[in-house]
């Protein structure tokens, strides 16, 4: 289930799509695909945060495992290409950041 911005029936802005497995997205869409910063987070606990591209991970990230370490990298069509520091993260997405979670907050 989708709540957020629709532009032409199609999701195109920040949104919210919960499934019922209990996997949740929070983030922006592009033409009803994730784009943007967003957040994934798996009913197991796992957790992507980070840049999306064309509906796959793409670009710097954040993923916490179930056992919850957290990493940094980089992310190329969906895989994890490289490593970078929490400083890199941090920097290369505190817009993003800061826009995300105002908007989560108003929800």
């Amino acid at each position: 289930m989708f709540e957020g911005a629709w532009l032409r029936n199609k999701m195109d802005g920040f949104g919210v799509f919960k499934w019922a497995a209990g996997h949740r997205y929070e983030g922006h869409y592009r033409n009803d695909k994730k784009e943007g910063f967003g957040v994934l987070t798996r009913s197991d606990g796992r957790k992507y945060r980070g840049q999306w591209l064309n509906g796959e991970k793409d670009g710097v990230g954040e993923k916490t495992t179930v056992d919850g370490e957290v990493i940094h990298g980089k992310w190329s069509k969906g895989k994890q290409i490289d490593y970078v520091s929490q400083a890199e993260f941090e920097s290369v997405n505190r817009d993003f950041l800061k826009i995300t979670l105002d908007k989560m907050n108003m929800q």
